[in-house]
């Protein structure tokens, strides 16, 4: 955006003057030649052309500058989330238990990928921090470009809220609101209006397959059809990205396989980008990077 500001300080007077600069010339008490005018407005249209030049010398500049700096800090445009040097230590009283230590990790955009581990590996801790529901002790936090390592929790509640979408292995469904208020709420947090957020529900909804079933409660669905409701209320507000922590933990393996299938066409059809959490490796098969974790370390990338 260009402000007025930067528009004044690059231009020799200010352009909403300009007609008056004109007029005032042009009634000066001397009488004023053709000559003369064509001159003027010679003048004038070479201030208004080192205005411009000005103007796209100083946003080229920035532009170049934008570039080196994504580069030089080793982003690529692709590129969503860098984690460096992420340690995560819990402290309880004189105790410390480090649970990430050291944790260098990338995603670009339009990826899915699995993070594998046994339990107490730090998965579940990672994701946490790539969701923001939890904080590093040490390492920085790229998000999109921006370093978020030092926001403040009402600043990455309002990140959360926009930019990501959680689907969790208990479903997390509110038990006495139908699947489409389920799916409206994340919006209501946002401000949408009732009527928009009713309309987003309801195509997300009929994107997971679970549109004629709108208006029945969690305890109405099976789980199966409870993870597709959760899924399309991680969907509704378009986020960058899905955090999925074993979306298949409480499932059969039928039912497993069928949310495996509804992830995998989003990512493939849509370019969702997508983190699943999980121990099985069936799960992680179906998934373009695998990323092995042990002892709170990244030890693997497949």
């Amino acid at each position: 955006m260009i402000t007025a500001s930067a528009i004044n300080a690059l231009s020799p007077f200010k352009p909403e003057r300009l007609t008056e600069r004109v007029r005032f010339i042009s009634n000066a008490n001397k009488p004023c030649s053709s000559v003369g005018i064509r001159f003027l407005m010679l003048s004038v249209n070479i201030s208004m052309g080192t205005i411009i030049y000005a103007i796209l010398h100083k946003f080229s500049q920035i532009a170049y500058n934008l570039f080196f700096i994504l580069f030089n800090k080793g982003l690529t445009l692709s590129s969503l989330i860098k984690l460096e040097n992420i340690t995560k230590v819990y402290r309880m009283g004189e105790n410390e238990l480090p649970v990430l230590k050291n944790v260098h990790f990338q995603l670009d955009r339009g990826e899915m990928t699995a993070i594998v581990g046994m339990s107490g590996s730090g998965k579940s801790t990672l994701m946490n921090i790539l969701g923001f529901l939890d904080r590093c002790t040490e390492g920085r936090y790229i998000f999109s470009g921006r370093d978020v390592s030092y926001l403040s929790e009402l600043e990455l509640a309002a990140i959360r809220n926009q930019k990501i979408g959680f689907v969790f292995q208990s479903f997390f469904l509110l038990p006495r609101s139908t699947a489409l208020q389920n799916v409206m709420l994340p919006l209501f947090y946002r401000g949408t209006p009732r009527a928009e957020a009713e309309r987003m529900a309801r195509q997300m909804l009929e994107k997971v397959g679970m549109a004629h079933l709108a208006e029945h409660k969690p305890n109405q669905l099976s789980g199966g059809q409870q993870q597709r409701v959760a899924i399309a209320r991680a969907l509704v507000g378009d986020p960058e990205v899905i955090l999925a922590d074993e979306p298949t933990g409480a499932l059969d393996s039928q039912t497993g396989d069928e949310v495996m299938e509804l992830f995998t066409t989003l990512n493939r059809k849509e370019g969702r980008t997508i983190v699943i959490i999980t121990h099985d490796k069936s799960i992680s098969a179906r998934c373009q990077r695998v990323v092995m974790m042990k002892d709170g370390r990244i030890v693997d990338v497949d």
